[in-house]
Formats: structure tokens, C-alpha cells, sequence
């Protein structure tokens, strides 16, 4: 009797090993085999949610990264790795060291052309900023905003969501219904049915700031219609 609990309780205790297991370990087991290069590409691919979800391994991966990308000579892909030092270290709450990749990773981004990432990444350090340092935030959003327009990219309207977000914490709503209105005809250009509910979302909340509820509430009812039709 005293066997068989044993059996369970280790097959239990696998099992919960198991269920702890995340999508970031499973990278970090599966390269191992693999050249440096698909490490690095691997690695740089993790999405922004798994990224986050094991902050440990994924500081450990970054720096794998970060080595092989230095010792091969990939600027882009060193600069993508700073970027995701960055993502890393603003959810460690270390405010310097979020600054300091992110802004290593722009000057990378900038040195080799590569405008429109570097655009983003003053946006997402111009974001990380918004409770911190408010001047600050709105200096880096300004300069995603100039380098995004510059090199025509299809991809600014978080952009202008997040810097009409910027404008409702300083109280500037009607520059914040501007940005989130130009990010939704983007969205609507480009048929993006996952956005433009956001869309909506964001421009309820400004109007509710000013108390405007019959509006924000047409808002919210295009925004749930939209969701409810894709479940």
C-alpha cells in the first residue's frame, strides 16, 4: 500500500512538473541542437506574451542572443536582442537597465537604417515611461511618431493609440480623441478586425473623462458588436 502511494505521489509530482513547464523552456530545450544561427532566430521570435510569462529564462535566452549576435557580427539581430532586454527588465522593474537597452537598441536601429524599428522602439520606451516620467514619455513618443511618418510605415496606429493615451494622463483629451480617431481610420483601411474594436475602446474612455456617456457608450456598443460577431 505504502508503495503504491509513493508511485502516485511521484507521478503527481511529475505531473505538476509538467504543467509548469512554459512555452519559453520549451525554446530553450529545442536549440539546443540547432546551429547558432537558428538559436539566435529562435530566441529573437519569442512573442511578447511568452516572453514575459518566464521572465528567468527569458533573461538567460536574451543573453544567449546577445553573445551569439555579437560574436557572429548581426547588428539587426543584436539590436532586436537589446530590444527584448529591454521588455525584460521593465517587467523586473529596473528602470535604468529598460532605458539603457532600449536606447542601446535605437542607436543600433538608427546606425544601420533601419528607421521604422527604431521608430517602434522609441514608441515602446516612450510607453514603458508614461507613469514614470510623463516629459520624457511624450519626447520619445514624439520622436516614434516623426521617424514612423518619415519612413511611411503601415504599422504607426499603436503608435497613435498609446500617444492619445499619453494625452487623456495630462488631461489633453481632445488631442487624445485626434490620435485614437487617426489610429482608427488606419485600422479600418486596413480591414484590421482585431484593432478597431481597440479602437473604439480607446475613444470610449476619453469621452467618459469628459463625461460624454452617450457617446462613449455608441463606442463601446460598435466595439462589443464587433467582438461578439468574432467571438
Amino acid at each position: 500500500m505504502k508503495k503504491k502511494c509513493f508511485i502516485i505521489f511521484l507521478l503527481f509530482s511529475f505531473s505538476l512538473t509538467a504543467q509548469k513547464k512554459t512555452y519559453v523552456d520549451s525554446v530553450r530545450v529545442s536549440i539546443k541542437p540547432i546551429s547558432k544561427n537558428q538559436q539566435l532566430k529562435e530566441i529573437l521570435k519569442i512573442p511578447h506574451d511568452k516572453l514575459i510569462g518566464a521572465i528567468s529564462t527569458s533573461e538567460k535566452l536574451t543573453n544567449t542572443a546577445v553573445v551569439i549576435a555579437l560574436e557572429i557580427n548581426d547588428s539587426l539581430s543584436l539590436a532586436k536582442a537589446y530590444s527584448q532586454f529591454s521588455i525584460i527588465y521593465a517587467y523586473k522593474d529596473n528602470r535604468e537597465k529598460k532605458i539603457e537597452y532600449s536606447l542601446k537598441s535605437i542607436h543600433i536601429f538608427e546606425t544601420i537604417n533601419e528607421f521604422e524599428l527604431a521608430g517602434k522602439e522609441y514608441g515602446n520606451l516612450g510607453y514603458m515611461l508614461k507613469y514614470e516620467d510623463i516629459d520624457a514619455s511624450l519626447f520619445y513618443m514624439r520622436k516614434s511618431i516623426k521617424l514612423l511618418q518619415n519612413s511611411s510605415s503601415k504599422n504607426i496606429d499603436p503608435i497613435y493609440d498609446n500617444y492619445g493615451i499619453l494625452q487623456s494622463i495630462i488631461h489633453n483629451n481632445d488631442s487624445a480623441i485626434y490620435y485614437h480617431k487617426k489610429s482608427l481610420n488606419i485600422k479600418k483601411k486596413n480591414q484590421d478586425s482585431i484593432g478597431i474594436p481597440y479602437g473604439y475602446a480607446h475613444l470610449a474612455t476619453v469621452h467618459i473623462l469628459q463625461k460624454n456617456f452617450d457617446i462613449a457608450k455608441k463606442y463601446i456598443d460598435s466595439s462589443y458588436a464587433i467582438r461578439s460577431k468574432k467571438k
